[in-house]
């Protein structure tokens, strides 16, 4: 039996499987589910190609996305060792370091950023970064974290805001000042 058709097989005990041509059209609802949910053993027993791996929902939101987001690092950890694209945005142009950038966590950046092609520095649609989320709401631990990653603290986004006047502007001067430090440093 080849291959693609094992892995649809598989995909079709998971349930509710729906497919166009050789790729699923949207990623499939009990993947996603496995990923928000940390059911690992799902996830490995469809065995998913590279490019099944990356499919993405309705909102642009990959299986490592949801995974990170919803502290399923296991499952996230799994995902970028079987190829999956740490890189590959949302429709709003987030990545999953950007999700872990909002939640503040450090142990889920570890991972993301355990992968070489992980881009510390790229930038959402509105040129915001990793950084900049972490600024916005406070991540004091999680952007000395990313600096120390090769992060840079000084890029502008679309507006010509940066990580310091973003945290400025949400009245964490302590942040905003730290920030500007390591500006001058880099």
């Amino acid at each position: 039996m080849n291959s693609r058709i094992i892995r649809l097989a598989a995909l079709a005990l998971l349930g509710g499987v729906w497919f166009s041509t050789p790729a699923f059209a949207a990623l499939n609802v009990q993947l996603a589910e496995a990923a928000r949910t940390g059911n690992l053993s799902a996830i490995k027993a469809a065995h998913l190609d590279a490019a099944a791996l990356n499919e993405s929902d309705d909102d642009g939101y990959t299986m490592l996305i949801l995974a990170v987001y919803h502290d399923q690092l296991p499952v996230a950890r799994y995902l970028l060792e079987q190829g999956a694209d740490p890189n590959q945005k949302d429709k709003h142009g987030r990545t999953a370091l950007m999700g872990a950038a909002f939640k503040g966590d450090v142990e889920a950046a570890d991972i993301l950023l355990t992968d070489p092609r992980t881009e510390v520095n790229l930038q959402n649609d509105q040129g915001q970064t990793a950084v900049m989320y972490a600024a916005l709401f406070g991540h004091m631990t999680f952007l000395k974290h990313l600096v120390t990653k090769g992060a840079k603290v000084d890029v502008r986004d679309r507006k010509g805001n940066t990580a310091a006047s973003l945290a400025e502007g949400q009245g964490n001067h302590a942040l905003a000042q730290w920030l500007i430090k390591q500006s001058k440093l880099s």
